[in-house]
């Protein structure tokens, strides 16, 4: 941090590092368990110091990482996070030092600005009006799914505006599917994005000209101690499902739905100690066509920061085999442009483990828009003996050696009806 004078003020910049850990505990290898309580995700971290005055606390390291199932990894990514935060406070220092602190904070004042100019100015070409959209997401048995509701509305009195309703959403959900209003921003942010300019800062000036609307109590603004492990990878999506929808209603040039879903698979030691892993990846899927061009296939899509997990490091790190890994040929909705085509992804599972999936689309495919077909819906399948079952969207199940997990996400939604 650094401080406009020798006091201890308010700092004039803050510098995150971001990480995610494979495992910090809760009921679930990989710590997104179908939870019904915050509780049962995890560590849950009051405020706390990890370094006071440069010097490391070995202690609260220690104590951080020995909630997790591989405490020695854990404490390795907390020592690169520090790491990390250590480089990037060297380096912010160099840049105020070279520039002048004035003028740093005069040019990061001058992006935030900059970036809600370029969204007033998109919303200032495009005709006003209002329109509602929602995306139920899967339910499993014994527990309902919840609804994503996004109403928008666009103005110009007296200025450039656009206004997100999300209090018809459902209420809190009783499982992990609920989101934090963060989530919500975020997802607001990551929408409008997409029609800016490829060199738009993205900067808390995009939600300038937004108003933001969430209703105590629901399922994007929980009570504190509800579930949330689905509510970041899952529910995110939907959200931007249903303002993409609700956008493109009053003439944004909005692409079909994408697969909408992580694709979360999971795994690790039914039993913790020396020898226990945990493993988690997402998959990707088909994305949604446009005017003009087809859906990608195969691809992470919308509010994912996630890359593939390639075969041979799997196998090495884990025992897991993967017997197959391909397109799922034709899973893209039809029309004038088609939707992207889904993964199929299948594990053998070479040592007792415990799956946790969390996905989305398995009951009904991502929506084409103007006209354009639906993208097939995904399938979690478990082989036992040559004998397959369908899994729910969520489970969290004990598997055996020689159990096959089967992952065919969904194809993207198809743009305008083939003539």
């Amino acid at each position: 941090m650094f401080l406009s004078d020798q006091k201890l003020a308010e700092p004039e910049f803050f510098l995150g590092v971001r990480a995610h850990h494979a495992d910090v505990g809760g009921i679930a290898p990989g710590s997104l368990p179908l939870s019904n309580r915050l509780s049962e995700e995890g560590l849950i971290i009051p405020p706390k110091l990890i370094v006071k005055n440069g010097v490391v606390l070995e202690s609260v390291v220690d104590e951080l990482a020995s909630h997790s199932r591989q405490p020695v990894e854990r404490s390795g990514d907390l020592r690169a996070q520090l790491a990390a935060a250590s480089v990037g406070l060297k380096r912010l220092k160099e840049l105020a030092d070279m520039r002048g602190l004035e003028n740093i904070l005069r040019d990061a004042d001058g992006l935030i600005d900059h970036s809600a100019r370029l969204l007033s100015s998109h919303i200032s070409e495009c005709r006003e009006g209002s329109a509602n959209a929602e995306c139920v997401m899967d339910s499993i048995p014994g527990e309902d799914g919840a609804t994503i509701a996004c109403s928008v509305k666009l103005t110009h009195d007296p200025e450039p505006s656009l206004e997100f309703d999300f209090t018809k959403s459902s209420d809190q959900h009783p499982g992990c599917l609920n989101a934090v209003p963060a989530i919500v921003n975020s997802a607001v942010i990551y929408s409008l994005r997409l029609f800016l300019p490829d060199d738009t800062p993205v900067t808390s000036g995009l939600l300038k000209p937004v108003t933001i609307k969430l209703r105590k109590g629901s399922v994007l603004d929980p009570e504190y101690g509800a579930a949330v492990a689905g509510g970041n990878v899952e529910t995110s999506q939907a959200v931007v499902e249903s303002i993409l929808n609700a956008l493109g209603s009053i003439g944004w040039n909005s692409p079909a739905s994408s697969q909408g879903t992580m694709n979360n698979v999971l795994m690790g030691s039914v039993n913790s100690g020396d020898g226990s892993f945990s493993f988690y990846e997402t998959i990707g899927g088909g994305a949604g066509a446009c005017d003009g061009a087809d859906g990608e296939s195969g691809i992470q899509t919308h509010m994912t920061n996630t890359r593939n997990t390639p075969v041979e490091a799997l196998e090495r790190d884990f025992p897991v085999r993967v017997i197959s890994y391909s397109l799922r040929q034709d899973s893209g909705g039809h029309g004038k442009w088609s939707g992207g085509d889904g993964i199929i992804r299948e594990f053998e599972i070479l040592v007792p483990t415990r799956l946790t999936i969390l996905s989305h689309h398995r009951k009904d495919g991502p929506s084409g828009r103007t006209g354009g077909g639906a993208g097939v819906p995904g399938r979690n399948v478990l082989i036992r003996d040559g004998v397959e079952t369908d899994l729910p969207s969520r489970v969290m199940i004990d598997l055996i050696e020689g159990d096959i997990i089967r992952i065919e996400t969904p194809g993207g939604g198809g743009y305008s009806i083939n003539s």
